[in-house]
């Protein structure tokens, strides 16, 4: 599991980023049959995301069977205001639920909407 800091992005850009599973071999795991969710909550309130996305709703994709990658727009993004946020990211692989990510990002405002 990562945890730490992500980059920081402003609340008026896409935000896409993603990456891939090893097992303990450092072998990619394949996907294809994986359920992939991701949360952006407010820092302390981990049961409330503002910000959400999965497989099913396509904000997640499989680049190939063993990369995955978000992309929220502007607009997604847009909901979080400048400041500090916790970011969940979960993968269920043959009925075994592992937390990816538990990390934090900064949000940094990014002035007005075209």
């Amino acid at each position: 599991m990562y945890t730490g800091a992500l980059e920081p992005i402003s609340n008026r850009q896409d935000w896409v980023d993603g990456g891939s599973l090893l097992d303990d071999d450092g072998t990619e795991i394949d996907l294809s049959s994986a359920t992939l969710n991701i949360w952006v909550c407010r820092q302390g309130c981990p049961t409330s995301a503002l910000l959400s996305g999965s497989l099913v709703d396509g904000k997640i994709t499989l680049p190939t069977t063993t990369t995955f990658e978000w992309a929220f727009t502007p607009s997604d993004v847009g909901v979080l205001c400048a400041g500090t946020y916790d970011v969940f990211f979960r993968a269920v692989i043959a009925g075994l639920t592992t937390q990816v990510l538990a990390a934090t990002i900064q949000i940094v405002e990014g002035g007005p909407t075209l």
